[in-house]
């Protein structure tokens, strides 16, 4: 059977979205004030008025606005965004923790990002633009994804800095020339299977510099891309195809992704080890 969605990604109750709506809290207490206003000369009865209409008027709401295609499309738009703040908060927090000298410009990259897209935002709610809010979206998860780079290419430059290719190479070794002497069998099969992780681990170690460079390239290519599509964008932004030059352009920002953390996956979790969090700001 299919996994089950996270909790954060199930269909929310927009009966729910619509009763914590802002206007609706407003409408609300608008009602409670004039009817605590209407009680005081004319008494408790002209003082239910207010609240009963809003009730009224509520129950009507109800039947229409949940289903209602548009708010649907507004409350997903808001939950979306919400979520992809959450783990953009949480990837800088997991790169501050871990950069280095280069930090500067990589950061002066990933902000030009995000002024494009805010930019395109602004292109995308203009009616002489085909662009969507939707459509710059995708554009948005893929600064996520550059944060995601960029935090897998720190890994594994700690990990490559953290391992001594001499001292595997020694270490393997020392535990042949062990098994050699060993007379034991299940001591022999102890020492051949440490052996065989330590090869396992150089082997890693080897190819480390060739996923780095490919991750690196994958993040210069990822900006570049963000900046000849705003470019196409902006310079016209009523062809009826600019909707589908992002779509492309994030399509394929999002092969290259796949492509470069094919290789990483290797290194385990972006989370180990957990960094100390700096009071640096970004």
């Amino acid at each position: 059977s299919q996994p089950s969605k996270p909790a954060s990604e199930e269909k929310p109750s927009y009966w729910w979205e619509m009763i914590k709506h802002p206007w609706n809290v407003t409408g609300a207490g608008v009602a409670l004030l004039a009817g605590a206003v209407l009680s005081v000369p004319f008494g408790i009865g002209a003082g239910l008025v207010p609240l009963v209409a809003f009730g009224a008027v509520e129950g009507i709401a109800s039947l229409f606005i949940p289903s209602h295609r548009g708010f649907k499309e507004y409350v997903d738009m808001r939950l979306r965004k919400e979520r992809r703040e959450k783990q953009r908060e949480h990837l800088i927090w997991q790169i501050q923790g871990r950069t280095r000298h280069d930090a500067p410009k990589t950061w002066s990259v990933y902000h030009r990002m995000m002024e494009r897209v805010d930019s395109l935002t602004s292109v995308a709610s203009q009616r002489e633009t085909s662009l969507t809010e939707r459509d710059v979206e995708r554009l948005s998860d893929a600064t996520l994804d550059f944060l995601g780079l960029w935090l897998a290419n720190l890994v594994m430059q700690e990990r490559r800095d953290n391992l001594n290719e001499g001292a595997l190479t020694r270490k393997i070794a020392d535990l042949q020339v062990q098994i050699e002497k060993m007379e034991t069998p299940v001591e022999r099969r102890r020492l051949e299977k440490a052996k065989s992780d330590l090869e396992g681990v150089l082997q890693s170690l080897r190819g480390l510099d060739a996923r780095i460079t490919s991750v690196e390239s994958s993040m210069l290519s990822r900006s570049n891309t963000c900046e000849e599509l705003y470019q196409r964008i902006v310079t016209n932004p009523g062809s009826g195809d600019v909707a589908r030059q992002l779509a492309d352009a994030v399509e394929q920002m999002r092969i290259e992704e796949n492509l470069a953390l094919a290789q990483e996956r290797e290194l385990g979790e972006h989370s180990r080890p957990t960094p100390k969090k700096q009071k640096t700001g970004v």
